[in-house]
């Protein structure tokens, strides 16, 4: 069987994210597709002006192979050359902070209109990216919009909920037969802490049921975690980049969190999700004008038994609704099609 390549390309800052790492793991198993993977997978260097040129010239060249490329940002150039143009070039849409300030300005520059218009294929899965991509952005790809993302469609189904909670449970055992309250947040690429206001970790824990534990990526929690005393050492723990947010995911019980991606993910669930105000970025501003009732401003004084109730609001459902298709479509099987016709 010849080989089909496929590529994944990555400069905006998310690298190799959850919904890539899916789509690369299906077509190393399946079946009609032999795959020859290759990677451009760049950190996003904005702030340094001579690494930021290598990166895109680094882009450049490594566009000019591309068959089968999958992006889940605006990591294609603009320009490609003619091998490029005929390639299946498949945006992944997930949602990062840009879609929200989109939608939360008034104005949209012609260069935002114009940032996705290299693909011939886009994935949205879900009402909130169709209608930015129909009505905001100048694209001529086609619109999938029948499948979820692979990512949400993982979450949604479950099935991989207890191997991602031995997994972790191998490093962190005091976690067994507790309730996972996972905080995501902003942190700077510095090791300094970016502050959450109003956020009392001793006094959070203390409000918790006994059974619950507590996992976040906030150095700023964590650095309050010093003067916590040994009794809650089986309560909280810091996760790192050695154990990957995303698996924490699927047996999370509820996601507080001011990160789009997670949380927009995470709301395939029928699980608790609340938006966490920290840094105010444009998440937080469109989830505190839409969502109120799952925005917390304000942890300390926050009804803490909502986190882990049986009954999910009305407001968690709209957004559940909004932030995934009403699908039960295998999205690998609709993305290996597009690949397979061409192959």
């Amino acid at each position: 069987m010849n080989k089909t390549s496929i590529e994944f390309i990555s400069t905006q800052g998310k690298l190799f994210e959850e919904n890539m790492q899916l789509i690369k793991d299906y077509f190393v198993y399946s079946k009609g597709i032999n795959p020859e993977f290759a990677f451009y997978i760049k950190p996003n260097n904005k702030r340094n002006k001579i690494l930021r040129k290598g990166v895109l010239l680094g882009r450049k060249a490594f566009c000019k192979k591309i068959n089968n490329s999958f992006c889940v940002d605006a990591s294609l150039p603009k320009k490609l050359n003619k091998k490029a143009k005929k390639a299946n070039r498949i945006l992944l849409a997930a949602p990062n902070d840009f879609p929200f300030k989109v939608v939360n300005s008034i104005n949209v520059s012609a260069n935002q209109k114009d940032r996705f218009n290299s693909f011939n294929y886009v994935v949205t899965g879900s009402d909130f990216q169709r209608k930015l991509f129909e009505n905001t952005y100048n694209t001529k790809a086609t619109i999938i919009n029948d499948i979820m993302l692979p990512y949400n469609y993982e979450l949604k189904k479950g099935e991989k909920t207890e191997i991602y909670r031995k997994k972790i449970e191998y490093y962190y055992p005091e976690i067994k037969n507790k309730k996972i309250i996972t905080i995501l947040t902003s942190n700077r690429k510095s090791n300094d802490a970016v502050k959450i206001n109003n956020f009392n970790l001793k006094g959070f824990i203390d409000r918790l049921d006994s059974d619950c534990f507590v996992f976040t990526n906030s150095k700023f929690l964590l650095e309050n975690a010093n003067e916590l005393s040994n009794k809650y050492i089986n309560r909280f723990a810091f996760i790192n980049k050695h154990l990957p947010i995303g698996d924490l995911l699927y047996f999370t019980d509820c996601l507080i969190t001011n990160q789009p991606n997670y949380a927009t993910a995470f709301s395939a669930t029928e699980k608790n999700l609340f938006c966490l105000s920290q840094i105010n970025n444009n998440l937080e501003k469109y989830m505190k004008k839409e969502f109120p009732k799952l925005y917390i401003d304000n942890m300390n004084s926050f009804d803490i038994t909502k986190l882990l109730s049986n009954e999910l609001s009305n407001e968690f459902k709209k957004v559940s609704k909004l932030f995934n298709v009403q699908s039960d479509k295998n999205p690998y099987e609709v993305i290996a099609d597009i690949i397979k016709k061409d192959s």
